[in-house]
């Protein structure tokens, strides 16, 4: 009696197991979406392009091209993972230079339409803000803008980009400072200067492109498919807070004060493009 009970309690654990292994691999099975559209210009005219979309997970890339009579593309995508989409030979016409491709447990079938503008030179890429006001060192989400010129620029073989630097985002006014020199009897004295405005701005302005010029260099792109350029035009004068007089007045009702969200930060640096090459 007690063999019979074991082999029957080993014959239910066996079936878990498989029940389990089947689940498991159902679980893990390669479901994939299908994300289909299509591409078009400007005037709402079909565009055959070809696309790239790049995992921003492991940086792989899948290539597709789009039809030139009805601009209809096609292509096979995971689920739950982002993709940049780069075009060859043009750009998006409303920034839409990502698609988010949602965690589906099935096959499903998505569409994405996209509005193309040809590359020519001039044409703004981007714009973003990679320093603090009149700070030097490099912050927030200039990686990822870098990465997408770099991006294009492999797309793009005959084309170059003009990085500007701008400086629209600080404000600078006359201040002195201490000077040290050495006196005739070699010790050390200062005395105080005043510095312009402009002095203050260029030197901000020439560790940023510095700073540039260096992360742009690990990126490793040809040199022939670079420029730089300085904007020196200095940002607005602050608004002084208003202080607010204190009156005797009649008790009211406390009302609820709307707080004013900050304003959105300067943009200081433009990627255009350049001087289109000739192959």
């Amino acid at each position: 009696m007690l063999s019979m009970r074991k082999n029957r309690i080993l014959i239910f654990i066996f079936l878990l197991l498989i029940s389990a292994a089947n689940l498991y691999a159902q679980s893990t099975s390669k479901v994939v979406v299908l994300l289909q559209g299509k591409t078009l210009n400007l005037s709402g005219n079909p565009t055959a392009v070809k696309m790239t979309f790049t995992d921003q997970s492991n940086n792989k890339k899948a290539k597709t091209k789009s039809n030139r009579n009805t601009g209809l593309y096609q292509i096979i995508l995971k689920p739950g993972h982002k993709y940049s989409v780069d075009f060859k030979g043009y750009i998006s016409a409303d920034n839409s230079n990502y698609v988010e491709i949602p965690n589906v447990q099935k096959y499903s079938e998505l569409s994405q339409t996209f509005t193309l503008k040809k590359i020519e030179e001039g044409l703004e890429l981007c714009q973003f803000n990679a320093f603090k006001p009149q700070d030097t060192v490099l912050s927030g989400s200039y990686i990822e803008y870098f990465n997408r010129m770099k991006q294009f620029l492999r797309e793009n073989i005959n084309a170059s980009v003009v990085i500007t630097v701008s400086m629209k985002d600080s404000y600078f006014k006359k201040k002195r400072v201490k000077k040290y020199y050495r006196n005739k009897r070699g010790k050390r004295r200062y005395k105080r200067v005043w510095v312009k405005p402009k002095v203050q701005l260029q030197k901000i302005l020439d560790a940023r492109m510095r700073a540039v010029r260096d992360f742009v260099a690990t990126l490793k792109i040809r040199a022939k498919m670079l420029s730089f350029k300085e904007d020196d035009t200095m940002g607005p004068k602050p608004k002084k807070k208003k202080k607010k007089r204190r009156r005797r007045k009649k008790k009211k009702k406390k009302k609820m004060k709307t707080v004013k969200p900050p304003p959105p930060p300067v943009n200081n640096i433009t990627i255009t493009v350049g001087k289109m090459m000739k192959i």
